[in-house]
């Protein structure tokens, strides 16, 4: 029951990867385990990752502290992912967030060092820094360039790929 195993007579967990504390950093656990379980917020999170990605928007420093916290949470969900044990799996050492907290401080400096904070407040603030961003609007495709067909006589166009 509950995600606990019995077998042999002790208990084992599902597996799921853990993550280290750095001092009095429960409240960046309790949020990251939180949104970490919370369906569709991965997969969201990668979505918005890859589309930054592709899209280098002009950025202040603001956003780029923003971009760096987006980029280096979805690589601890990713490494949590992967440290998450199948079938019952001795666990892995707990991963450590602090990437994630620096990058988390340059933000919003309230979050800086190994300080106990409010979970709802840091929570509150991520939400709020994820649902700001804003993606550039992509622009319209570009025009395929046309140019004569290799028999001039037919009077067919042909389209010839962009960069040509």
């Amino acid at each position: 029951m509950n995600g606990v195993h019995r077998e042999e007579g002790r208990a084992h967990s599902p597996g799921i990867a853990s993550l280290a504390t750095l001092g009095n950093t429960c409240f960046l656990n309790s949020v990251l385990y939180t949104l970490r379980f919370t369906p569709g917020f991965c997969h969201s999170l990668h979505h918005l990752h890859q589309d930054l990605a592709e899209t280098k928007p002009d950025r202040d420093s603001e956003q780029e502290c923003l971009l760096d916290m987006i980029q280096t949470l979805h690589h601890l969900f990713q490494k949590l992912c992967s440290s998450d044990c199948e079938g019952g799996a001795d666990p892995r050492d707990p991963v450590l967030p602090s990437a994630l907290l620096h990058s988390i401080g340059r933000l919003c400096p309230l979050f800086e060092g190994n300080q106990q904070q409010d979970a709802h407040e840091l929570l509150v603030t991520l939400l709020t820094s994820l649902q700001d961003v804003q993606l550039p609007e992509p622009g319209p495709p570009p025009l395929p360039v046309l140019a004569p067909s290799p028999d001039p006589s037919d009077g067919q166009w042909c389209k010839v790929h962009e960069g040509l």
